[in-house]
């Protein structure tokens, strides 16, 4: 997902829409990923873990308020920044 997320970031605007959809993330897919995130690490793990997701949700919302014509970079930086977690809770 961020290889296709990143693919499309350096794509022009207005070349995005003839990108074929398999190259594509659609909203639908991150969000359940979100989502799934959520639920798996309430339901693994402890309140500083949930805090700390939250705040990598947080710096998102943030950074997308600060420049709303990039969408992509926030939600790429927050993705790398999510998988960083996990990947730091697994090896536990």
């Amino acid at each position: 997902m961020l290889k296709r997320l990143e693919a499309e970031r350096a794509v022009a605007p207005s070349e995005r829409e003839s990108l074929p959809p398999h190259e594509r993330v659609p909203r639908q897919e991150a969000v359940d990923w979100e989502q799934r995130v959520q639920t798996r690490v309430g339901e693994e793990c402890g309140q500083d873990t949930q805090a700390r997701l939250a705040v990598i949700h947080e710096i998102r919302r943030t950074e997308l308020r600060a420049d709303e014509s990039d969408s992509y970079t926030p939600t790429i930086t927050a993705y790398h920044r999510i998988v960083d977690l996990l990947v730091e809770l697994d090896a536990g």
